[in-house]
């Protein structure tokens, strides 16, 4: 009798392993720090900080790498898990895991199918929310004992698709 329930504990451990077993996926995507002065004359920055950069992403190539990405409520062996790169302030890059989740409520999401909304996490005990809509890529990413940092597009214009991709990341004033 006790060796049939150390055999049925070691396979419900067993089944429980190979249910967190999803892939990771590290999503490649350029990320360009840019100098402030060269930044082209696109408006006035929507942003206004006391730290911060200013980087170029390649926002197609990050929606593409997402591309069956898992989700936060779903089955673990759905999907994977996207590693993705985010710089901080000082310009180093920080990697977090990532799963899709549904911040919005399902009629929304079904009418606004161009939004969608992440979340991640980091070894240093880290958790971002981010998103990605047709206005350009936004994150918060949250560090335990530190201050928020804030990814948002610079400018704020429709009309010319390669603006979407220049970001400020930094510490809010």
């Amino acid at each position: 009798m006790k060796q049939l329930k150390q055999l049925m504990l070691i396979f419900l451990l067993a089944a429980s392993v190979q249910g967190y077993a999803q892939e990771h996926k590290r999503i490649s995507y350029s990320v360009n720090e840019i100098a402030k002065n060269l930044i082209p004359v696109l408006g006035t920055p929507q942003i206004t900080a006391k730290s911060y950069k200013v980087f170029q992403m390649d926002i197609e190539a990050l929606k593409s790498g997402l591309e069956g990405i898992g989700h936060r409520e779903a089955d673990l062996n759905q999907g994977f898990v996207a590693n993705v790169l985010f710089p901080h302030p000082d310009g180093t890059m920080h990697e977090y895991r990532s799963v899709a989740n549904s911040t919005m409520h399902p009629l929304l999401a079904a009418k606004y199918t161009m939004i969608k909304t992440y979340d991640a996490s980091g070894d240093d005990g880290s958790f971002v929310k981010w998103d990605i809509t047709q206005k350009g890529l936004h994150a918060m990413i949250m560090i335990p004992g530190e201050s928020t940092i804030f990814i948002d597009p610079l400018f704020e214009v429709e009309s010319r698709g390669y603006c979407h991709n220049i970001f400020f990341f930094g510490l809010l004033n």
